[in-house]
């Protein structure tokens, strides 16, 4: 029960800190509209340079907390499964990160915010996959 309660606290974190960055990187994708509408958005407020800083470090704290609950959710001998989350989750986090800094326009965010979702989906289907793997092991 002590497990269940950490994933659930684990993704219900997880899940609260991606919808922050998905919006703020979505408020940076419609920065135009915005200003047109004299909305008051991240981005408008801070500008572009502080926003990213934010956004880097809000990444950061989601790959150490992904990073922490790795190392102590999972029992030394379950190693298969937190290379499997690190893989699909971790990498393209780290991956967020160095295209966020290349991002300049419109299309960058776009594509930013959808691999921002894939994240997502892919944590969901990783984390199913994995407590499938503790409850019954491993194929033979």
């Amino acid at each position: 029960v002590k497990r269940i309660g950490y994933m659930f606290l684990f993704l219900t974190v997880f899940t609260f800190l991606l919808t922050i960055i998905r919006d703020i990187v979505k408020d940076m994708r419609n920065e135009t509209g915005d200003r047109d509408c004299d909305a008051r958005t991240s981005v408008i407020v801070l500008g572009e340079k502080k926003t990213k800083t934010l956004l880097y470090f809000l990444a950061s704290i989601l790959i150490l907390l992904t990073g922490s609950f790795l190392c102590f959710y999972f029992k030394p001998l379950e190693v298969f499964q937190v290379i499997i989350i690190g893989v699909i989750v971790i990498c393209p986090l780290i991956y967020f990160i160095i295209e966020l800094k290349k991002a300049k326009i419109q299309q960058d965010y776009d594509f930013l915010f959808q691999l921002l979702g894939m994240i997502f989906i892919s944590l969901l289907f990783t984390l199913s996959f994995v407590k499938y793997i503790i409850i019954n092991g491993l194929p033979a």
